[in-house]
């Protein structure tokens, strides 16, 4: 079979890159599990992506006729609240058929929806599936991380209402950010501003870094968050050796989880000012850092108390000197 493949490959042209409008939407259907009314049967997942901020959407349906994929996309319509302008869409059975000459007539169901919506449908081509690579990559994903282990419902309506709020809730890249989640818990642990454009700069929060780096010391000069740290820490750390730079990037890691990057920082810029001998102590950058972190500023000083009670107590004078 490989020396067959080899012998009658046809050559390629090459790929370009797609840049896809706002409101356009690939649509598509995957076929997964599920538990409907106690039995295993295959749910025919209706997929729906935005390619330009990378949403996707599934529901479920009974089967692939007009009048399923018409009632899936009308279901996630009215979830998101609003109906894109142009769908991107292979032959599949409820949409059309295609004829020898590659032309696809809707059916007629759909053709009607089409025009009731005011939507510009477009077909790829034939075994062309990068055309709507947003949406076949979608199937796959929504699939593992949505569909199994099986989803449970009476109806597949009632599962169908499920699952674009579940879609909601995956970690994804929204049209204006981007959002970390644990995998245990489904927290967010970080939310990012997506960038737009063609910027070849690297977004990165220091204090998810910061770990790293902690745990892999040797990468400290050409770390991405090493211009994040203070000039005179950064300076203090170039000049370490290897069992002090290790030790230090610890303490720093320690006190960054504790109290947050900056503060961390701040910590072990008073550290080095008070002159350490060797590295920095983890104990000491805690302290300092949540210190810094429960100031009302964040700055952190060794102002002791305010005596000035005790000293108009004690002269009489309200604190004033006595004249001579």
């Amino acid at each position: 079979m490989r020396r067959w493949r080899e012998a009658n490959r046809s050559g390629s042209d090459g790929y370009g890159e797609l840049v896809w409008a706002p409101g356009v939407a690939q649509i598509d259907f995957g076929v997964a599990k599920a538990r409907i009314a106690g039995g295993l049967v295959d749910d025919h997942c209706l997929v729906v992506t935005f390619p330009r901020s990378n949403m996707r959407y599934v529901t479920s349906l009974p089967g692939e006729n007009a009048e399923c994929l018409c009632h899936g996309l009308v279901e996630v319509f009215e979830h998101i609240g609003g109906v894109p302008p142009v769908i991107v869409m292979d032959n599949a059975t409820g949409a059309g058929r295609r004829n020898a000459r590659g032309e696809v007539t809707p059916a007629a169901v759909f053709d009607a929806f089409l025009a009731h919506h005011r939507i510009d449908a477009r077909f790829c081509n034939p075994y062309s599936g990068w055309e709507k690579g947003a949406v076949e990559n979608a199937v796959g994903f929504l699939r593992r991380n949505l569909m199994v282990p099986p989803l449970e419902a009476e109806t597949h309506a009632q599962l169908g209402r499920i699952m674009p709020d579940r879609c909601d809730a995956l970690a994804a890249i929204r049209w204006d950010s981007v959002r970390i989640t644990d995998p245990g818990t489904g927290e967010i642990v970080a939310r990012y501003p997506r960038v737009y454009g063609r910027s070849q700069s690297t977004l990165q929060d220091p204090e998810l870094a910061m770990p790293v780096l902690a745990a892999k010391p040797g990468s400290w000069r050409e770390s991405s968050i090493r211009p994040d740290f203070p000039e005179d820490v950064r300076a203090w750390l170039d000049e370490a050796d290897s069992k002090r730079l290790a030790q230090s990037l610890r303490s720093i890691g320690a006190a960054c989880a504790a109290a947050g990057f900056g503060n961390a920082v701040a910590a072990a810029s008073r550290a080095i000012a008070d002159g350490p001998g060797s590295a920095l102590d983890e104990s000491t950058l805690v302290t300092l850092a949540l210190r810094a972190r429960d100031t009302d500023a964040g700055a952190i000083t060794d102002d002791g108390p305010d005596l000035a009670g005790y000293d108009r107590f004690i002269t009489g004078n309200g604190g004033k000197e006595t004249e001579r």
